[in-house]
């Protein structure tokens, strides 16, 4: 991961893993606007996306295991 200043200099974007503050593995997102002269970030912890992706795939393993 480029650093938050080299982002800015070159007006680039980044997306990725990352461990967090907090020690915990996140996906992270950081896209500069030179316009404003800043820098957005987006943080998401994995705990949370692998939650919701199972979730999400459950009624399909309840139901391919009824079919099967």
């Amino acid at each position: 991961m480029p650093t938050l200043r080299a982002l800015q200099e070159s007006g680039g974007h980044w997306t990725g893993r990352r461990v967090g503050p907090d020690g915990e593995e996140e996906v992270a997102s950081f896209y500069t606007v030179p316009e404003a002269g800043v820098i957005v970030g987006v943080h998401v912890p994995m705990a949370s996306i692998d939650h919701h992706l199972r979730s999400a795939a459950m009624p399909w393993v309840v139901a391919l295991t009824l079919i099967v």
